[in-house]
């Protein structure tokens, strides 16, 4: 009994294990996401400011 209670505990730490290891690998997708997000809001105008700057030019030099 107590060696079938022994397999049983080692196959839900290896469980547990992998589960972490994906938990752990979508926090850092999450966090990179979020860091994405927050550098392109804080940017934004500034890139849309030379894209409009580029066109204005364009548009002048026709």
């Amino acid at each position: 009994m107590v060696l079938q209670a022994k397999a049983f505990l080692s196959t839900l730490t290896i469980r547990d294990e992998k589960a972490q290891g994906l938990i752990e690998y979508a926090l850092i997708i999450l966090l990179i996401a979020i860091a994405v997000i927050v550098v392109l809001t804080a940017l934004g105008g500034g890139i849309q400011g030379v894209f409009t700057n580029i066109t204005n030019e364009l548009d002048a030099a026709q």
